[in-house]
């Protein structure tokens, strides 16, 4: 879906890995404020979406 979580993770991974700082810092910030609202099942079902993009920021959220 566009807009979703999935896609802005994913946008943020290949700004990352393509050195557009300004896309991954505007895709990090809705990412990190998408965290802190999701509740904690919805947090579980993107584990490993997190889990990727978490290892490529070096844990930092936003």
């Amino acid at each position: 879906r566009f807009g979703g979580i999935e896609a802005r993770v994913e946008l943020a991974l290949w700004a990352l890995a393509n050195a557009r700082e300004g896309v991954a810092q505007r895709e990090l910030q809705e990412v990190a404020h998408a965290r802190r609202h999701m509740t904690k099942y919805t947090r579980t079902l993107h584990q490993g979406l997190f889990k990727r993009l978490d290892a490529a920021t070096g844990g930092k959220r936003g």
